[in-house]
């Protein structure tokens, strides 16, 4: 269910992305999915293995995946590093703030 939030909320927001910027989505489209579907297991996977309580792992773990993410799409699309780290970051954020919505419903 996670990765299914995570998916349509940054796809969205790739999508959105790659229009203001003027450029065919398919490409940015495809690595945001593929950069997902190996970053969001890892992350959930490693999750448990962190010291500490489950909010710092929470914030310091998505921490770690913008950078990581920001990294892959600098490095993928061409984007400049501070692009790169702004659309990681904005992505994620929609992504978290989903969860939490869908959590709420849920719970």
């Amino acid at each position: 269910m996670a990765l299914g939030v995570t998916l349509f909320t940054e796809l969205s927001g790739m999508a959105a992305f790659s229009w203001f910027k003027k450029h065919p989505p398919k490409r940015y489209l495809l690595t945001c999915l593929l950069i997902n579907l190996v970053v969001h297991p890892s992350f959930w996977f490693g999750f448990s293995y962190f010291p500490g309580t489950y909010p710092t792992n929470l914030y310091v773990g998505e921490g770690v995946v913008v950078i990581c993410e920001a990294a892959l799409y600098a490095f993928f699309l061409r984007e400049k590093i501070l692009s790169a780290i702004c659309l990681s970051t904005v992505l994620n954020t929609l992504s978290f703030f989903g969860g939490i919505a869908l959590w709420k419903m849920v719970r």
